[in-house]
């Protein structure tokens, strides 16, 4: 693993910022509300507003399945959607970590909002992965799109 030079935590999440190889690298365990979900989102893009990041790692290998109402899903996919790919992530290279189908579903349908909203705006491109390992390999060989 790469060193961090920049760390924000919340209760329930983490974001790397590595400036040095234009990267940052949020990572999400838990929700109890599409509120928490504001919280981390409003932090990434605090981080994204500070320095311009070529690279975006998202990791929810981690991230725990919780019971939420169908309104709340809801928002959180449009949370996703706006505040991830449309606000600051959509010319970034992206990876995703996902180890289950829930997180995966997760990150494809807040991408596919995105994209729907933004057009032909989204340009960065975005890979899913089953281990960090892979997915940094893949993130910093500029050779690979």
């Amino acid at each position: 693993m790469i060193q961090s030079a920049i760390m924000t935590q919340g209760m329930h999440y983490k974001i790397e910022e590595h400036r040095d190889r234009d990267l940052i690298i949020a990572r999400h365990y838990r929700y109890n509300s599409a509120d928490d979900v504001r919280a981390y989102l409003e932090a990434f893009v605090a981080s994204c507003k500070a320095y311009p990041y070529k690279r975006l790692l998202a990791d929810y290998s981690k991230l725990e399945e919780v019971n939420l109402s169908f309104i709340d899903k809801i928002r959180v996919l449009g949370q996703y959607s706006h505040f991830t790919v449309k606000k600051v992530a959509r010319t970034m290279k992206q990876a995703v970590v996902t180890s289950n189908d829930f997180q995966k579903a997760i990150a494809q349908q807040a991408r596919s909002l995105s994209s729907a909203e933004a057009g032909d705006n989204i340009t960065g491109t975005a890979h899913y992965f089953d281990s960090e390992e892979e997915a940094l390999a893949w993130l910093l060989n500029d050779d690979l799109l």
